[in-house]
């Protein structure tokens, strides 16, 4: 059965810098990568795959394209090597230097710039992912799933659309599958891997000692079966999912927020107007969603004194015997079992004078 596969690759110099000086560098991730991708290509002929090299401007470049024959491979063939491998190699590696190439004419005009809008510490998946869901359109293939290769945290800015694009994913049935090779966890990966139903592994650990020494193995185990094979594998899963999402008005991460009514747009604090659709909101809903919001100062709590232990009940407390009935009456139980004669409330006494058995208090006492 043929597959697809579509891989995003991080390429943030920024935070590929920073795992360099660990253990990892994406010279080193390079080799892993790609033999992880002729696996995929060898699996089956008629295997499929695009890779998508993404940055921290939002630029996103098509590395390879396996049903493209336009790459121009240097020198003589070699007949050791197999050609699809080998134009693999030569467009990815091109590719890599290309962007990193950019990246550094980009820092060399932006020195002595400031306010700058974009944050190059994250990098903005929304454009690599947008471009590989319209390929898996078109290619119409019934087994497609995107690999994401990032090292950088999120971009609150990118919300909005990237919500939109993992909902076409989901709409697609194509699984998102997130490989975090840094050392925190990405919310909005989580999220994509989560609604689609992909997997999930993180490398990086907080201190210092990851498991990015076995990136091939990983990626072998974990991320070549197709989406049929995961069925009856043991693919890794998240224990928790971070479901937090970011504010329309200061593009921040919120946990308790205001959603529009008319557009569920999602504002960290009661607004009078929403941004997104232009709804004007009740003054009396805004001073109650405001007062709601207030901690009150006035108000203490009040600690409830703790419960008095229970009376143990001993033989001095148990009220005293009760007299014998005279003759001609019954010392019965009437008035809380009106049945008389038999049972648990006919407790005539007996020609003695002397209440009978069913008359005896559980204390022993009779009543």
């Amino acid at each position: 059965m043929a597959s697809h596969l579509s891989v995003i690759l991080d390429l943030n110099a920024h935070q590929w810098t920073q795992l360099s000086t660990e253990e990892l560098s994406l010279a080193n991730a390079l080799p892993h990568l790609l033999v992880f991708l002729h696996a995929h290509i060898a699996a089956a002929a008629e295997n499929t795959l695009a890779v998508y090299t993404a940055g921290s401007e939002g630029v996103t470049e098509l590395a390879y394209d396996s049903l493209s024959n336009d790459v121009e491979l240097p020198g003589a063939l070699d007949g050791n090597k197999y050609p699809p491998f080998r134009r693999l190699d030569v467009s990815l590696t091109d590719a890599i230097q290309a962007a990193m190439d950019r990246l550094v004419d980009e820092d060399e005009d932006m020195n002595g710039t400031v306010g700058t809008s974009s944050d190059p510490h994250a990098t903005s998946f929304t454009s690599a992912l947008t471009r590989s869901l319209c390929y898996i359109n078109r290619l119409q293939s019934p087994s497609s799933r995107i690999l994401l290769l990032s090292v950088s945290p999120d971009r609150a800015q990118d919300y909005v659309p990237f919500m939109n694009a993992i909902f076409s994913a989901q709409k697609l049935k194509v699984p998102i599958d997130t490989l975090q090779l840094a050392a925190h966890d990405s919310v909005f990966l989580q999220q994509a891997t989560y609604l689609t139903g992909g997997a999930y592994v993180r490398l990086g650990d907080e201190s210092g000692e990851g498991k990015r020494g076995g990136l091939l193995q990983y990626l072998m185990m974990c991320f070549l079966p197709p989406p049929a094979l995961r069925q009856v594998m043991a693919v890794p899963t998240m224990d928790q999912v971070n479901l937090r999402a970011a504010c329309f008005c200061h593009k921040r991460m919120t946990e308790i927020g205001f959603v529009c009514s008319v557009c569920l747009s999602i504002f960290c604090s009661p607004v009078p107007v929403c941004t997104t659709c232009k709804t004007r909101f009740p003054m009396k809903t805004l001073q109650r969603l405001t007062a709601s919001r207030m901690p009150s100062a006035t108000t203490t709590p009040v600690q409830s004194p703790a419960p008095s232990p229970a009376p143990t009940p001993t033989r001095s407390t148990a009220p005293p015997p009760a007299a014998a009935a005279p003759p001609g009456r019954q010392t019965s139980r009437g008035a809380a079992y009106p049945f008389r004669g038999r049972g648990r409330g006919g407790g005539a006494s007996h020609s003695n004078g002397l209440p009978n058995s069913n008359s005896i208090g559980q204390n022993g006492s009779s009543r």
